[in-house]
């Protein structure tokens, strides 16, 4: 048997859910955003979906999909003590946890899950061995993207979102650039169509990347990476820091900043790469700092390499996630994926901590 039964527990007050409608598939009628993703991530099983928000839905043996960090973390951890049917962890439940960009969400409930799986690296996730990375996904649906040959995309780069103060030196640095697409909205979701989107990104080859209200990481980068685009990103720190102000002229921008940004350059060094701690040291990304910086940085890539690079990077981390979250359920819930899936092989460098459970047959 490979059911697998995945209860939503959503805050339907945010606003942030689309009508699913009346998908055969059995898609709750109201879901997030990252709803595809996570259906495609568990696509050796067949779903049984439970649209729920009130945390009254426990079936044994189910995966519940938790939303961002404004809930009583008492009562969640009730809640999934009643997935355990003899107080052993390894007959309980399995936890994805999204959407805590401000990385305030109260985790230690993450002690009554079988696994967990959790949208943006925080350090504090590695307390627990049965806790593990998962990338955000696109916002952008998946078959909407048609990569266009990379010699024959018009633009050289593009960005299409939000104006944001962290995004003030970005947009002011290209605005006067013609090799590429600036489009500067005054809210989220809001200017071109989602279609027209993923044409835009489809027909670039770098797509630039800045953080979004707190974190580095964005649906951007992985639209990016969907479209065959080389993505771009902003990080928080590390050594590669100080390769990007090895030119004259970054370093004389970074001086003349004053002695805040001195400050923060010092800081941000032994912080780490958000993308380091996230992907570990095989991501293969282009990253930028300081968006001051973004002439040199775009000018200086190399990005037919680094498409081929990121490109097969992608796939391999997705397929290799894929197992991973395979194995997690089978180990942890009993329930088996589907002959077909990609449940053959073990996986490799780049998923962010292993289970400890036995590795898996085959």
């Amino acid at each position: 048997m490979n059911r697998l039964h995945v209860i939503w527990q959503r805050d339907l007050s945010r606003g942030r859910y689309r009508d699913g409608g009346s998908d055969p598939g059995g898609a709750p009628p109201v879901y997030p955003r990252e709803y595809e993703w996570i259906c495609d991530l568990l696509r050796g099983f067949s779903l049984v979906h439970h649209p729920d928000g009130h945390f009254s839905t426990a079936i044994p043996g189910s995966v519940v999909v938790l939303e961002g960090q404004n809930y009583d973390v008492r009562s969640v951890r009730r809640y999934l003590r009643r997935f355990s049917r003899s107080g052993c962890r390894t007959e309980g439940v399995g936890l994805i946890h999204i959407t805590d960009e401000f990385g305030k969400a109260p985790v230690e409930l993450y002690a009554d899950a079988s696994f967990v799986y959790r949208n943006y690296w925080r350090a504090e996730i590695d307390r627990w061995d049965h806790c593990h990375y998962l990338p955000l996904g696109s916002n952008c649906p998946r078959d909407l993207f048609s990569p266009v040959p990379l010699a024959e995309r018009p633009y050289r780069w593009s960005f299409a979102g939000q104006r944001k103060v962290s995004r003030t030196a970005m947009i002011e640095a290209l605005e006067a650039r013609t090799d590429g697409k600036l489009i500067a909205t005054s809210s989220f979701n809001s200017g071109l169509s989602k279609e027209a989107y993923a044409q835009l990104l489809s027909n670039t080859q770098v797509v630039l990347c800045p953080r979004g209200w707190a974190s580095v990481e964005t649906y951007r980068f992985y639209e990016a990476l969907d479209a065959g685009a080389v993505p771009l990103v902003e990080d928080d720190g590390g050594l590669d820091l100080l390769r990007e102000h090895r030119s004259r002229d970054a370093l004389r921008r970074m001086l003349a900043s004053g002695p805040r940004a001195w400050v923060d350059f010092a800081r941000r060094i032994p912080r780490g790469s958000y993308w380091g701690h996230a992907y570990g040291a095989s991501f293969p990304c282009p990253r930028i700092f300081r968006w001051e910086n973004v002439h040199r940085v775009i000018d200086t890539l190399d990005i037919a390499r680094l498409q081929e690079k990121t490109s097969r990077w992608w796939r391999r981390y997705v397929q290799d996630l894929r197992i991973h979250i395979q194995d997690s359920v089978r180990a942890s819930l009993g329930i088996e994926p589907s002959p077909d899936s990609d449940s053959s092989s073990v996986p490799r460098e780049g998923i962010a901590r292993r289970p400890s459970s036995p590795a898996p047959s085959g």
